[in-house]
């Protein structure tokens, strides 16, 4: 259990390098019961004054060229309640490029345009 707690406390550590973060954590812990089925838990980390917090989540932009374990991305947000944290869940859902209609202007088909003559006869 202790190395877990050290390697954990080590990824978080070069995590705050790799985003520059301005102050160290007071504590990192997983959050819930170990699972069976081998899920990974998430880490809560503890930031000293709520300045190093804001920081560190107005750069986690700078995760997206690091992955965590077996290549996945790491995702930082803030603690919330569980009312907030049921509609970040339920907004990240909802604009989820991946699973959402495209809406944009190049999703609707192309028109054929009337001043353009489709097929000349000779």
């Amino acid at each position: 259990m202790f190395e877990r707690k050290l390697a954990d406390t080590n990824k978080v550590h070069q995590l705050l390098q790799h985003v520059y973060a301005t102050s160290a954590p007071v504590v990192v812990y997983r959050i819930g019961r170990q699972k069976e089925d081998g899920r990974l838990r998430l880490l809560k980390v503890v930031m000293s004054i709520q300045f190093a917090q804001r920081d560190l989540l107005k750069k986690a932009h700078k995760l997206k060229t690091l992955c965590g374990a077996g290549g996945r991305p790491i995702f930082l947000r803030p603690s919330m309640p569980p009312e907030e944290l049921a509609q970040y869940y339920e907004n990240r859902r909802r604009n989820s490029p991946n699973q959402s209609q495209a809406t944009n202007a190049n999703a609707t088909p192309l028109q054929q345009r009337k001043d353009t003559p489709m097929d000349q006869k000779n």
